[in-house]
């Protein structure tokens, strides 16, 4: 009843890569050999790939096993795990430095994250911001860096290139940038770029930058702004473009000068670069770009499948193999989360390209600290003492099975969306805005966003392009660009569309002007030469042509589903995700159904938040005829498997219900129990339906593995061999939040950690002793449905 030898051969191979990886949080960095290779074996063990080392502050009780950053003795700790982890064939990246984001000891107050001041006179000057490296542990606290100084990035790496001058062995997979969390608005280097770039000095524009009177503002409402440069009054307009010039060259700053710094460290020396560029007040398409695995995040409720594709397009455009998510990141109250919960985040990941699932995540812990261990305020706790780390496997083979696919072959967008970023340089409120995962307006109210929206929901296969990826040569398997309806056009990119071999379709109107301040008489002139010829494309009849250009629209979305497409040998593959309430029925016509979930062939009924992979070969896949449905009402014996915090006693159930019906005891428990019955059936194949389970399951039939459940409908397809004596165990794994509970209202010492210590999603103390009791256990009714030959 396990996958067979032959159903695993429908699967490409599986690699380290392949599987899910963690964040890997070491708290104090207070970690030791002997409990390195357990936590290590575990993650192996239950399906990961590989961890990432991210040195925190320390919990408190353990101060004299802290270990210096970077000290000879956290290097030897280092080379000890990257040893154990190449042995056990996992794989090992590491942030640059501690917490986030990049910053030490080692960062001068003129290369730290600035501010920009006003001085009375009207000139200019910086200052450090205040920002200090965020939850940095022992030899990492300082002030966080400059993010768009070279000067500053270099003087940083020195210290790295210090404490690995000399270093023999193993070394990480990739080094690590966080998201952009800086607070910073100028460089050094900035005022000789800008002039260089823009052909003007941004020092006789500098009142630009004073917040306007009153007086002003009622100026500016008429139409003319007095503050717009230091020579006297200037235009709102000009004042604008002064504006966007100064946000393009900050950008500039970051993605030609100074982030390439520590990705070119890192490359020197072996290492790829993993990149969250989101958050950052810059061209996110371009910063992204430039690692080796560019990475997202989905955050709580802030979940966009656009802003997701900003990375993975980056990845596509370029030619990088993998992109990456930080994922499980709050998804939920801690100790809420359940693995169909993460199994349905993972998928909004999978269709935004993304094919590298990190957990957000796990956390070194010593096995003598005492449960819950130490544990991490921002994340799901992916770790060996969460119950839900009973049935993780399952989730991980789901994981793996699907990124197996989604990493073979190539993309399959055939759609580049341009991101009109001059607009938002200059629709921008303030001095310079933070491109977030949490507020959206800087891609959902731009012209680009309904747009992306709409072509996502019709079933297009798009990727995002900028004006800088426009200067490379771009994959053959695209078929078209399309450009939103755009004001500011830089005249060089529209040249540059004119040249390519396929066609640019315009929505709507055409660009109207230019981005900037600098040279505007000269280069509007090139902007309408360059449009001489063009044609706009009414919205209403876009999708007939990029038909005709020979993009492929995925019809499945005309059924309410989800899909990403990869090509692989010549085969059109499909992730398929349906995210409608209801069950749907693929069209026969699309070949064989692979089920992720189980390692099977799959049926063509897909459920609510199902999901299937098309492997573009094999023969059909059937919908299963069902015949008659038995409900099993035998009593069941429940034995308390793992958990605390003490085992309760066993009992014989003859009604299904939470365990936490049975009492004190068992309503304070956290684990895994498991239920048995004996059932008769005629021979034959059969789907189980274990109706309501509190939280996962995994299902064993006279002895023999059947699989686990994981999400709603809990149903596996098995093969009763015998009238009688049918032996069914179901093994059920609970929340946390139960015992979490009773030793909050019993005043339990758990959460005992320096910094921020362990907080609840409002960012308010944790504190779990009003919770009402989680139901657990298994509620059913368990059905058997007879499935017809």
């Amino acid at each position: 009843m396990t996958t067979t030898e032959n159903e695993a051969s429908l699967w490409p191979p599986v690699t380290h890569e392949t599987k899910p990886w963690a964040y890997w949080w070491w708290m104090g960095s207070a970690v030791d050999e002997a409990n390195l290779t357990r936590e290590l074996t575990r993650y192996r063990d239950a399906g990961m790939g590989g961890v990432h080392i991210i040195p925190i502050y320390g919990a408190k009780g353990f101060e004299k096993r802290f270990v210096s950053y970077l000290s000879p003795r956290w290097l030897a700790l280092l080379k000890y795990t990257l040893t154990e982890a190449e042995r056990l064939g996992l794989g090992i990246d590491m942030s640059v430095g501690c917490g986030w984001c990049l910053g030490g000891p080692n960062v001068r107050d003129e290369d730290a994250n600035q501010s920009l001041v006003i001085r009375p006179d009207g000139s200019i000057t910086s200052k450090p911001s205040g920002q200090k490296v965020k939850r940095a542990g022992l030899g990492g606290e300082g002030w966080m860096l400059n993010p768009a100084s070279e000067r500053a990035h270099r003087r940083f790496m020195e210290r790295f290139t210090r404490a690995f001058s000399g270093w023999k062995g193993p070394l990480p997979r990739a080094i690590y940038q966080d998201s952009y969390e800086y607070n910073n608005d100028w460089a050094p280097e900035l005022l000789e770029a800008f002039e260089k770039k823009h052909g003007y000095k941004l020092q006789d524009h500098f009142n630009v930058f004073a917040p306007p009177s009153q007086a002003e503002r009622r100026s500016a409402e008429g139409g003319r702004l007095e503050r717009g440069t230091s020579g006297g009054r200037g235009d709102a307009g000009d004042a604008e473009r002064v504006l966007a010039d100064y946000r393009e060259i900050h950008s500039d700053l970051m993605v030609e000068k100074a982030q390439p710094v520590w990705i070119a460290w890192g490359k020197r020396r072996g290492m790829i670069s993993r990149y969250e560029a989101h958050g950052a007040p810059g061209n996110l398409l371009d910063l992204y770009a430039l690692a080796d695995i560019p990475e997202t995040e989905m955050f709580h409720d802030d979940r966009s499948i656009l802003v997701s594709k900003f990375a993975s397009s980056a990845a596509h455009v370029t030619g990088k193999k993998l992109a990456s998510a930080e994922t499980g990141t709050w998804l939920k109250e801690h100790f809420t989360e359940t693995l169909g919960n993460l199994k349905v985040l993972v998928d909004e990941m999978f269709l935004s390209g993304i094919n590298h699932i990190f957990w957000h995540g796990t956390i070194y812990s010593p096995d003598e600290a005492a449960w819950p261990g130490w544990v991490f305020y921002a994340s799901t706790q992916m770790n060996p003492r969460n119950p839900i780390w009973r049935h993780a496997k399952a989730l991980h083979d789901y994981i793996s099975r699907c990124q197996s696919f989604l990493q073979a072959g190539e993309p399959g967008s055939d759609v580049l969306l341009y991101w009109p970023y001059h607009d938002l340089l200059h629709s921008q409120k303030g001095r310079i805005e933070k491109l977030t995962v949490h507020q959206r307006g800087w891609l959902e109210k731009q012209t680009l966003g309904p747009l992306a929206q709409q072509l996502l929901d019709r079933g297009w296969q798009f990727d995002f392009v900028s004006d800088r990826m426009l200067t490379k040569k771009l994959p053959a398997r695209y078929k078209a660009v399309v450009v939103p309806a755009t004001t500011h056009f830089p005249p060089e990119t529209l040249a540059r569309l004119k040249r390519l071999r396929i066609p640019v379709f315009f929505v709507d109107t055409l660009p109207t002007d230019v981005p900037g301040f600098g040279r505007l008489s000269e280069r509007r002139a090139k902007l309408e030469a360059a449009k001489r010829g063009l044609r706009p494309t009414p919205r209403a009849q876009l999708e007939a042509a990029l038909t005709q250009a020979g993009a492929v629209r995925e019809t499945l979305a005309e059924l309410g589903l989800s899909v990403v497409r990869r090509m692989v040998e010549r085969n059109t593959l499909r992730f398929v995700v349906n995210p409608t309430p209801k069950t749907v029925t693929l069209p026969g016509a699309l070949g064989q159904c692979l089920s992720p979930l189980t390692g099977k062939s799959g049926s063509r009924m897909l459920p609510p938040n199902g999901s299937v992979i098309l492997p573009g070969y094999g023969g059909e896949s059937s919908a299963r005829a069902e015949g008659a449905t038995q409900v099993l009402k035998n009593p069941w014996e429940v034995v308390f498997l793992e958990g605390g915090p003490t085992l309760p006693p066993p009992f014989l159930c003859e009604k299904l219900g939470s365990w936490t019906e049975q009492g004190p005891e068992y309503e304070a428990f956290s684990g895994t129990a498991r239920y048995t019955t004996i059932f008769e059936a005629k021979p034959g194949r059969y789907i189980l339906d274990l109706g309501r389970v509190c939280e996962s399951a995994r299902v064993r039939l006279n002895g023999e593995e059947v699989g686990a459940v994981i999400l709603a409908p809990l149903t596996l397809e098995l093969s009763v061999s015998k009238p009688t004596g049918n032996v069914l165990e179901v093994e059920v794994a609970s929340l946390a939040a139960n015992r979490i509970r009773d030793m909050d209202r019993r005043g339990v010492v758990w959460q005992n950690f320096y910094d921020i210590n362990f907080v609840n999603l409002a960012y308010k103390h944790f504190d779990a002793s009003q919770w009402p009791v989680t139901p657990c256990g298994l509620l059913g009714p368990v059905t058997l449905t007879h499935l017809m030959d």
